[in-house]
Formats: structure tokens, sequence, C-alpha cells
């Protein structure tokens, strides 16, 4: 290799940004067995691959952006959950899908679903209009806020002050339950 090669090398290097590893699952069981082993979010996307043109263009221009693979590589296991008219699916993923589709009452295509490693639903969104690195940052803190929501919930505080910030979060997050819980 040459000087002025090697140079562009390592210039190319350190101006590049570098990207979380992020790899879109598709067998449901494994990732959540693997969220669990990692201890890291899932991030279900449900998607019309072929059909859907809001579904296309988040994933074009959200999910596939530098900035959100950057963020989010390392905070969540993703999982794509695809439903293509013009595309066939193995059966056992038609079947899986269609599953989760019900389990997590998807009515619009594109939706996100971010759960727990335990499969605890954290929020669930439908598309919109924003930049992957700001979905990217919103995500982040919808799984940091619900880390601290269930942290505090089994060791609640018993100033009056904290009790209301937990019971704002709470609300933030739309946890009726955690609510009803702080409430008590």
């Amino acid at each position: 290799m040459s000087m002025r090669n090697l140079v562009f090398l390592i210039f190319s290097l350190a101006i590049c940004p570098v990207f979380g590893e992020v790899e879109w699952h598709t067998d449901y069981t494994n990732a959540c067995q693997l969220a669990k082993k990692e201890d890291k979010a899932l991030l279900l996307f449900f998607n019309g691959s072929d059909w859907s043109g809001w579904a296309m263009k988040m994933k074009h221009e959200v999910l596939d952006e530098a900035h959100f693979l950057e963020r989010v590589g390392s905070t969540f296991i993703c999982v794509e959950v695809d439903f293509p008219k013009h595309t066939l699916l193995p059966d056992e993923t038609l079947h899986q899908n269609v599953l989760l589709k019900q389990r997590y009452h998807v009515s619009d295509i594109p939706s996100l679903i971010i759960l727990d490693a335990d499969q605890r639903v954290i929020s669930q969104m439908n598309y919109m209009s924003e930049s992957g690195e700001q979905l990217a940052c919103d995500l982040l803190k919808l799984v940091d806020q619900d880390q601290k929501l269930v942290k505090a919930l089994n060791s609640p505080p018993s100033d009056s002050r904290e009790l209301n910030h937990l019971y704002q979060l709470a609300q933030e997050l739309n946890r009726q339950t955690s609510i009803e819980k702080i409430l008590e």
C-alpha cells in the first residue's frame, strides 16, 4: 500500500462516524433470547416492505439513517415484523408475524413497539416525520424513563416531591397501573 493510500485510509477512518452494530432480526423468539442475554430492549418494526409507502419511507429515511443506527445499536435488539403483499414469507415467519400483530394490537403499518428484555411493552408509536437522530433520541429517552420508573416503583420514595416526580413520569409514559400504585 502506498503512503498516499495509507494516509487516505487513516483520514477516511478518522472522519467517518462509527455505527452501532444493528441487525434487523426476523425471528422474534431468538431476538427475545438475545435481548434477555444482553439485557437490551427490543425494538419491533411492523413493516409493509413492498406496499406501504410510509413504511418504506420510514425504513429508508429514518431507521436506516446513520445517526439512528449509531445511537440505537448498543441499546436495542431490532426486530422487523414484515407483512409484504408481493413477497412470500416462510410459513413460520408469517404465522409469527400475525401472532405478534395480534398480541400487540397493531392496526397501522408502520408501527414501532419498544419492549423491555422481559417483553413488557414500554411504548408503541406509529410513523412520525422526524429524523433518524431525533427518533433515536426519543426511543432512548423512553427506555431511560421506563427504567427509572420501574426502579423507583421497586423502592418507592417517601418524600412527597419525589412521589410527585414519579407520578408525572408515570403519566408521561401513560402507565395507568403505575399511577395507581403511586397513588396508593
